[in-house]
């Protein structure tokens, strides 16, 4: 029970900020085939009635594939389309209505009987103890609704295709791409309550059914109704991270300058994805690795090491690289396969899966030589007021490794260090964390000391500590609380100025999910601008 109490506080602000923001949720053809449809979907219904507006779009490429070759037809693919012909447009069109049918039923489900009667609810708002009181479902009141549907699934003609006619010599026959989305009509579904269900079959100006991608079906559908977040649920282990979006678009045109995609083995491939799968064999791996650049040293370890160990992404993260080019805040890749991936992603701080942001928040890298300058630049108002502790150009070199930075445009806009010490190996310290004055206000400081802490998580940090004079408050409404000296490390405790009179903040990490901020950089429980300079010794 103490267990369940803590999940739920620790989700409840998670919950609230997610509350009447709009996700789309890919589930391509290896997962819907796959015997997690019925739990992942079970999870949908859940973020739905936590107040998320909910879009599913499903594909059904090795269904697909499985009833062409009963039909003794053969698969044909080029690059990531299907070649549909009459015979596989028909298994998609039997498909799709099929899975459309199967997820309807699922999110039809209503609780059990014993979950009303225990909170009194089972005849319409009586407290009656037994299902005949009243008569069970007669009134119209909340509990004769408790029997009813218990998600209204919506499913139309929101997808709007063309042929995707000859490419390369190649025709793709009824093979279709998405021309436009039928905004008004989701978003009106979706103000009504309803759980959207788009399929990959779309239809044309000139009433043709086409076959369409379902990677460039959720993707466009993301980006023309402006979702908050695209969720790619991927067959196969996904590590827990994130990658800035213009770091995976650096190592997807070294990859592939052309754009396309290179996944042959699945129908609901990313199309004309950024990234893909590398078909240059060795050279492609050589290259892949040489354009990885030093700023992916500020993404945690397991995740760098996935993308600098991995040439053959998923093309999952292709398309989801496309959705946060255009409008989509967040993407996401999530392992099907794990237990309640799309709860833990949503409802806890560090998620389990893979996400693509192109906000300043994953923009956090570490410091090179080249950047001293800037950052002495930027430091240098503060050590003029008193507020920062001024450091030598030969200090500052040698502090280089803890040195993290957020540039935008080439200017850095805010820094820090985050130093550890070898006689308190479980602590570390923020020092002279700064956001540029004409940044300030924007939610960056919020984002930046987030990174921050996730970073010192990951390498092993139990705590985190800073000396401040001016921002006090700021970081305790961040979850920083007083201590003394005995709470610094030997090496520091010897280096306070005691004429600074400079106030000791400590933070214990495993408390990180008390205090989110949402994806604008704002407290769950109301904006915090950030103030004025330091931040530090």
């Amino acid at each position: 029970q103490s267990l369940t109490v803590e999940i739920f506080r620790q989700g409840a602000p998670y919950i609230e900020f997610h509350r009447d923001t709009t996700l789309v949720l890919l589930l391509p053809g290896s997962v819907t085939i796959g015997q997690r449809l019925q739990a992942l979907l079970a999870d949908a219904a859940l973020v739905r009635n936590l107040g998320v507006r909910l879009v599913i779009v499903l594909g059904s490429s090795a269904l697909i594939d499985e009833k062409v070759r009963q039909q003794n037809r053969p698969v044909e693919y080029v690059g990531a389309h299907r070649v549909t012909d009459k015979v596989t447009l028909a298994a998609a069109m039997e498909t799709a209505g099929t899975l459309r049918a199967e997820v309807e039923a699922t999110l039809s489900a209503a609780p059990a009987a014993q979950v009303f009667r225990r909170h009194g609810r089972v005849d319409g708002g009586s407290r009656g103890e037994h299902p005949g009181e009243e008569g069970l479902g007669s009134s119209p009141g909340r509990g004769a609704d408790a029997f009813a549907a218990r998600l209204r699934v919506a499913s139309g003609n929101f997808v709007r295709a063309k042929r995707r006619g000859v490419v390369n010599g190649v025709d793709f026959m009824r093979t279709g791409e998405v021309r436009s989305v039928d905004v008004a009509g989701i978003t009106q579904q979706l103000d009504l309550g309803s759980v959207v269900l788009v399929t990959s079959i779309g239809h044309s100006a000139a009433g043709e059914t086409l076959n369409c991608n379902t990677y460039d079906t959720a993707t466009a559908i993301a980006q023309a109704i402006h979702a908050d977040k695209l969720v790619c649920m991927h067959d196969g282990p996904v590590d827990n991270g994130w990658i800035s979006l213009n770091a995976a678009l650096r190592r997807a045109n070294a990859m592939d300058g052309s754009h396309s995609s290179s996944d042959e083995g699945d129908s609901d491939g990313p199309g004309t994805a950024v990234l893909s799968r590398s078909r240059g064999g060795k050279a492609g791996k050589a290259d892949g690795e040489k354009a990885l650049s030093k700023r992916h040293k500020a993404m945690p370890p397991r995740t760098r090491n996935f993308l600098e160990s991995t040439v053959e992404l998923s093309a999952e993260l292709g398309a989801l690289a496309r959705a946060v080019e255009g409008s989509v805040r967040r993407a996401h890749l999530l392992d099907s396969s794990v237990e309640g991936a799309l709860l833990l992603e949503l409802y806890t701080r560090d998620g389990i899966g893979l996400m693509v942001s192109a906000d300043a928040y994953q923009e956090m890298r570490e410091a090179t030589e080249a950047d001293l300058d800037g950052i002495a630049e930027l430091l240098q108002p503060l050590v003029d007021d008193g507020v920062v502790v001024e450091r030598s150009p030969e200090q500052m070199f040698q502090m280089l490794d803890t040195w993290r930075v957020v540039e935008r445009e080439g200017l850095i806009i805010a820094c820090a260090a985050l130093i550890e010490y070898p006689s308190r190996p479980g602590v570390g310290e923020v020092a002279a964390f700064t956001v540029r004055p004409s940044y300030q206000g924007r939610g960056i400081g919020d984002r930046f000391l987030a990174r921050l802490e996730h970073e010192a998580r990951t390498r092993g940090f139990d705590s985190l500590f800073l000396l401040t004079t001016r921002t006090a408050d700021w970081f305790r409404v961040k979850g920083y609380s007083t201590a003394g000296l005995d709470a610094l490390p030997t090496e520091k405790r010897a280096r306070v100025d005691a004429m600074r009179n400079s106030q000791i903040y400590l933070k214990t990490l495993e408390d990180l999910d008390e205090v989110p901020t949402n994806e604008d950089g704002e407290l769950i429980n109301g904006k915090v601008n950030l103030g004025q300079g330091d931040y530090g010794l």
